[in-house]
């Protein structure tokens, strides 16, 4: 029985040594993936830049890292087979002395001895062969330890016990004194107000920072305002269930990504069963339809990794398609055509403009001339909402609104 712990203890120590490397290689090799993914994605960036040095070494450092913690891993490894032999070694000499001593003093027969060292050689392979299966048993047990502590963490931002569906129809989007900040005392929203009925088109002007996006991020919960609440039909959109506001809310932005698939594919990404004939009739009410069909493989065409073989005036009509058939009715409009040459831009703001009929419209602008029309505009600079009013009244009040708008017509002529 004293060989137990011979046997024992040594794979204790060792697997406890092996699990902490092996979770740091799951660490080390999610940083150097992440970096290889950067880099491929940035690669224009990059050499744009003249940065190709400085970014070979970044990677060489961390490939580095990863076989230094390797070489560790597999140094235990290999530790872990001659350590069990040593043990069961100092264990094998110890009871032959033991029974020496036992067979002198009569305590034992020399059979019964020789039987017990039959029976112990006879288990030492079978105790060896644990060190190999330990090896793969403690691979697996880590792989469902990060998979498991994964599933197992509680979302920021969840369903409330008694939250309703939000059933579809015309929706108003009103935001009450609205606060938040992504860092504690550095508030990106502040007292923020919007009252939009149901079918209007709001729209949002002004730099970069000032907290336009952020609108959207809390309309749709990705994250909660720290004070103030924001309501549909008039009530707390924390009372619906998330499934249910998103799967109302349709975005178009200026970063369209597609996922490696068809356009077909991609068009009916948010209406999974629709039909051919509705993915076609979406594709011609956001003008796709033209250029699709000028594809060998027309619809079933692939479209590469985020949508890297279209041009970006195509990957936008192929968005436009995306929210018209998925037919919600509120939509963002996330500076949709803000990179977008004339002809792309127009092809595209007469899709948007089909798209906005019906709909509760938040609009996030960078060129003026797009949202004229608008039901109410609002200038938003350090997160508060400095002006609004239609076009007319704004450029009546002749504040910074009517600023930013000389400036681009000025150049537009």
């Amino acid at each position: 029985l004293f060989l137990v712990p011979a046997i024992i203890i040594p794979i204790i120590f060792i697997t406890r040594k092996k699990r902490r490397l092996s979770r740091q290689s799951f660490g080390i090799a999610n940083k150097v993936s992440q970096h290889l993914n950067q880099t491929l994605q940035g690669i224009k960036t990059i050499q744009a830049f003249s940065n190709e040095e400085r970014e070979t070494k970044k990677f060489a450092e961390a490939i580095h890292s990863a076989n230094r913690n390797a070489y560790r891993n597999v140094q235990t490894s290999a530790l872990q087979s001659p350590l069990l032999e040593i043990m069961i070694s100092i264990g094998l000499c110890i009871s032959l002395i033991a029974g020496g001593h036992f067979i002198a003093n009569d305590i034992l027969t020399v059979g019964d001895f020789t039987a017990f060292l039959l029976a112990l050689t006879a288990a030492y392979k079978p105790a060896k062969s644990i060190t190999g299966l330990n090896n793969s048993v403690q691979h697996g047990l880590l792989a469902a330890d990060v998979l498991f502590e994964y599933l197992d963490s509680e979302p920021d931002i969840k369903d409330a016990p008694n939250a309703i569906e939000l059933k579809k129809g015309e929706m108003s989007i009103d935001f009450k004194n609205v606060y938040f900040s992504y860092i504690p005392g550095e508030p990106v929203l502040t007292n923020v107000n919007i009252n939009a009925p149901a079918g209007s088109v709001i729209a949002f002007v002004g730099p970069s920072g000032g907290g336009k996006t952020t609108i959207f991020n809390l309309l749709e919960r990705f994250y909660e305002p720290q004070k103030g609440q924001i309501l549909i039909n008039g009530k707390s959109i924390k009372k619906y269930t998330l499934q249910s506001l998103r799967e109302n809310i349709a975005e178009v932005s200026q970063d369209v990504f597609l996922f490696n698939g068809t356009i077909a594919d991609n068009i009916k990404y948010g209406a999974p069963s629709a039909t051919k004939e509705q993915v076609e009739k979406a594709a011609k009410a956001a003008n796709a339809h033209e250029f699709i069909m000028k594809f060998p493989k027309k619809y079933s065409t692939s479209v590469g990794e985020r949508g890297q073989l279209l041009s970006g005036g195509q990957k936008q009509r192929i968005a436009i398609a995306r929210a018209i058939l998925k037919d919600a009715p509120i939509l963002l409009l996330d500076e949709a055509t803000s990179a977008l040459d004339t002809q792309s831009e127009k092809l595209i703001q007469s899709a948007l403009k089909k798209l906005m009929i019906g709909r509760t419209t938040f609009v996030i602008a960078h060129r003026l001339s797009t949202i004229l029309d608008a039901d109410q505009i609002c200038v938003v600079q350090g997160g508060k909402i400095i002006e609004r009013g239609t076009d007319a009244e704004l450029v009546a009040l002749d504040g910074e609104y009517k600023k930013l708008r000389d400036i681009q017509f000025r150049k537009t002529k």
